[in-house]
């Protein structure tokens, strides 16, 4: 693993050089997503959906997250002055986390992916736990994380279904975050307790997210969990203090997903989420396309 400085001035890597990302790169790094998903979706024959004007915004502004609460861990790869490929990741507590890694594909097979996780894994403290999501039909791409330690841990299963029938009885009731938000010390207790850490950052990002509202999961007017739902039924994330409690919360979030019109809902779990797993299937949702893996050291 290299050890690389934080400053912005660029180094040289043959045609390809290296530097921190600034605020007029966002767009750019959207854009190499935007071409790179692209030809990953052709090379296995199936059709991405088109960009949304939501999901633009939303996608600008986790990079806007990105610079303002973990600039050093966000590089860009530029060749002859344009941006070729990007990677940022956070630090919360001891996990990084890799959060996103492209490359344009006419780049791809020269170092630059490599170099740019490189450079985003220098910035973790030592002790730190390395995790990533990456998919399974990725198998370059997750040779060179397992080769800088982070293996593969378990498996994230993501369901499309109908938002249409009834949810199962529930003493759960959601109910809207308040204008000010959630108080940070719930949050960040549960976060601690179910995630491992806590992620203030990330409720801030989600809370300007267009189109995402957060609920608290409450039985008898006390908080025990949280949900964010988007208004066209996409599903988290979540957290419930209680494992017994995920099987009703993405029931009542799914009744919530049909009030705001949503014809279907989609939702990512964890493969030992056996009983949440086996209550999408009930509700004839059906597994999607494609399968991630959550690495970690």
């Amino acid at each position: 693993m290299h050890a690389f400085g934080t400053g912005t001035d660029a180094t040289s890597d043959g045609l390809i050089s290296y530097r921190i990302a600034r605020d007029d790169d966002l767009l750019r790094t959207r854009e190499v997503f935007l071409v790179t998903q692209d030809a990953l979706n052709r090379s296995r024959g199936v059709s991405g959906s088109p960009p949304t004007a939501v999901s633009h915004a939303r996608s600008m502004l986790f990079r806007e997250h990105s610079r303002r609460h973990d600039p050093e861990r966000f590089w860009v790869a530029e060749s002859n002055g344009l941006v070729v490929g990007y990677a940022a990741a956070t630090q919360r507590g001891r996990v990084w986390y890799l959060a996103s890694l492209y490359v344009l594909p006419e780049f791809q097979g020269r170092g630059a992916g490599s170099e740019l996780l490189d450079r985003c894994l220098a910035t973790a403290p030592p002790g730190s736990i390395l995790t990533t999501i990456s998919e399974a039909a990725q198998p370059i791409s997750n040779a060179i994380y397992m080769r800088r330690g982070l293996v593969p841990a378990t498996p994230f299963l993501s369901f499309t279904g109908p938002t249409a029938g009834d949810s199962r009885p529930t003493d759960l009731q959601l109910q809207p975050f308040p204008a000010a938000g959630p108080e940070s010390g719930f949050l960040d207790a549960l976060d601690a307790d179910v995630v491992g850490f806590v992620r203030p950052e990330e409720h801030e990002y989600w809370a300007r997210s267009p189109g995402l509202h957060g609920y608290l999961v409450a039985r008898g007017g006390r908080a025990i969990g949280y949900v964010y739902l988007a208004e066209d039924g996409a599903i988290g994330p979540a957290a419930v203090g209680d494992a017994a409690d995920l099987v009703p919360t993405i029931g009542l979030a799914i009744a919530r997903a049909r009030e705001f019109g949503a014809a279907a809902m989609r939702v990512r779990l964890t493969g030992a989420s056996r009983a949440a797993v086996a209550a999408l299937v009930g509700r004839d949702a059906r597994l999607g396309d494609g399968m991630t893996l959550f690495l970690a050291s």
